[in-house]
């Protein structure tokens, strides 16, 4: 394994094993409700609530691939992001 895949595993593993990552789904949920939103602009509504008090994606788009994976967000559409004027994915809870 190369240096910045053994760098990633152990940040994804100390966040994984620390129980954080289930509790940030659980924020992200929380923030997307009913709403269809980007990566980004869940990060800035977190950014608005106090929940990060700096601008990473990080803390959000891990995430939201594991809830993908999991079943519980889908990507429905695309939009281009106010930040960087690049096409991102929409994302939304699947009905249950």
């Amino acid at each position: 394994m190369n240096i910045t895949g053994e760098t990633r595993k152990a940040s994804y593993n100390d966040i994984s094993n620390s129980g954080t990552a289930a509790t940030r789904r659980n924020i992200i949920l929380g923030v997307i409700g009913n709403r269809q939103m980007t990566a980004t602009e869940i990060l800035d509504e977190l950014e608005r609530q106090g929940v990060v008090s700096e601008h990473d994606p990080n803390f959000v788009r891990p995430r939201l691939t594991e809830l993908k994976q999991m079943g519980i967000i889908h990507a429905i559409d695309k939009r281009v992001c106010s930040k960087s004027g690049k096409k991102v994915a929409v994302w939304s809870k699947k009905d249950d």
